[in-house]
C-alpha cells in the first residue's frame, strides 16, 4: 500500500489490507465482489484508488490517492524487475459518486481499466 496513506484509521488500513489479500481471476480484470469493494472503500474514503494486479492475479500494489501523484507507479512496485513483467492490469475508482450498494465503480462509468500499466501510469508536471 502506497500514496496518501497518511491519517487513515486503523479499520481503515485493514479494510484496505484486506481488499490487497484478495486473489483475482488470472484470465480476467477483477472479480466483481472486489470491484465492489473497491467502490465501496473509494467512495468511504473520498480518494481514488488503485490496485495494480499481475499475470497470476495478486495484488502487487494498492494506490491511495491521484494517480497524478504516484510518478511512475511501476517503479515503486514490489519485488524484482523479472516479477514485475508485462502482464499487470491497473484496476482504478475515482472515490466520488452516490451510494449505491458498492456498485460505483463497477456499474456508473465513474471506473477506468487499465490493462497496460507501463503506459498508463506516468505522471504529468
Amino acid at each position: 500500500m502506497a500514496g496518501q496513506t497518511a491519517g487513515l484509521r486503523p479499520s481503515q488500513r485493514r479494510s484496505l489490507d484486506q481488499l490487497c489479500h484478495r486473489r483475482q481471476p488470472a484470465d480476467g480484470i477483477a472479480d466483481l465482489l472486489t470491484l465492489q469493494r473497491l467502490a465501496e472503500l473509494a467512495r468511504d474514503l473520498q480518494l481514488p484508488l488503485s490496485l495494480v494486479i499481475d499475470g497470476r492475479g495478486l495484488t502487487r500494489l494498492l494506490w491511495v490517492g491521484d494517480l497524478v501523484q504516484s510518478g511512475r507507479l511501476i517503479e515503486k512496485l514490489p519485488g524484482s524487475a523479472r516479477r514485475r513483467g508485462s502482464a499487470l492490469r491497473l484496476v482504478s475508482c475515482t472515490g466520488s459518486g452516490p451510494k449505491s450498494g458498492g456498485k460505483a465503480c463497477a456499474n456508473s462509468g465513474r471506473s477506468c481499466v487499465h490493462t497496460n500499466p507501463h503506459s498508463a501510469i506516468t505522471a504529468s508536471s
